[in-house]
């Protein structure tokens, strides 16, 4: 009996400190030139410098195209969340781990020659993970449409009726 109750919680403390890695981009179906996000678990260290990301059509492998990243940012759960003060697996990821809860997002405008079709965007990185899938092993599948779509501007009310492009490169963290 002991030994079924330690490899239950050998398994779930396995389960816990698993990294998080989406498998298709948000949207998943763009346009060339549109701007999308992917959602890469939570690696320490992972920054523009580090990482690469790169597009793979399925119709045509062998088409291998560079995507300029725009943005690295920590995406953290509200403090009076569920996730935040009750989730059982997210109790122990502090504990466990040499961070907070965060997940990792890429801000991507996608360049204007990218073929139509499925394909998947291949991420390399620098930045270190826990135990568990990485996104160096995981490729992330999206759809191009035809069609030119354009880089999102971000743009939000900066009072007084102004309105300001966001900068997401403010929401990076600083060098220490």
């Amino acid at each position: 009996m002991f030994v079924r109750a330690y490899a239950l919680l050998l398994f779930l403390t396995m389960l816990v400190l698993q990294g998080c890695v989406s498998v298709q981009s948000f949207p998943n179906v763009a346009r060339s030139s549109d701007t999308i996000t992917l959602a890469v678990g939570s690696p320490d260290n992972m920054t523009k410098s580090n990482t690469t990301a790169e597009y793979v059509s399925d119709s045509d492998p062998s088409t291998h195209i560079n995507l300029p990243i725009r943005s690295i940012i920590k995406i953290r759960p509200d403090n009076t969340s569920f996730l935040a003060n009750f989730h059982f697996a997210a109790s122990f990821i502090a504990p466990n781990s040499s961070h907070s809860p965060w997940l990792s997002v890429i801000a991507i405008d996608l360049p204007s020659n990218l073929p139509v079709g499925p394909g998947v965007v291949n991420i390399t990185t620098g930045g270190t993970y826990g135990i568990g899938a990485d996104v160096n092993s995981v490729p992330i599948a999206m759809e191009i449409v035809e069609g030119t779509g354009s880089a999102s501007t971000f743009t939000y009310d900066a009072g007084f009726g102004s309105q300001t492009p966001g900068d997401l490169s403010l929401l990076e963290p600083l060098h220490r």
